[in-house]
């Protein structure tokens, strides 16, 4: 019995090893530009794996050069019920006749805080 659990811990590690390199592939395609979009590639070009372990990831970012394109944000409010609010944000690249980079729907929620506001220093 004890052959087997150590057997079946030996076949857990292995699987969580095989997830592991291939979520490095993954982000090392896509920071290649090899799958996903070019907004992506172009985000992540300056991304460096430090260290990788099932469960954590430690990286280095430099911002790449490339990414000097002018884009337009434009948000919108959409609709309100009660406390959130429905936004919706596109992204569009200027310099290529305003082609949709991106685009999110959000809904946010108001809260009543409110931060101090600074007491007058009237003198009597």
């Amino acid at each position: 019995m004890m052959a087997d659990t150590s057997n079946e811990d030996d076949q857990s590690m292995a699987m969580m090893h095989l997830q592991l390199q291939r979520s490095l592939k993954w982000l090392d395609d896509v920071t290649k530009g090899i799958i996903g979009y070019e907004l992506e590639s172009r985000s992540l070009a300056g991304l460096q794996v430090i260290e990788a372990r099932t469960g954590f990831l430690r990286c280095n970012f430099i911002v790449p050069l490339l990414a000097s394109d002018e884009v337009e944000i434009e948000a919108k409010v959409k609709g309100n019920k009660g406390k959130l609010t429905s936004i919706a944000v596109e992204v569009r690249n200027k310099s290529n006749g305003g082609r949709l980079i991106a685009s999110a729907a959000q809904w946010t929620a108001a809260n009543d805080y409110r931060s101090p506001q600074p007491q007058s220093q009237a003198k009597l």
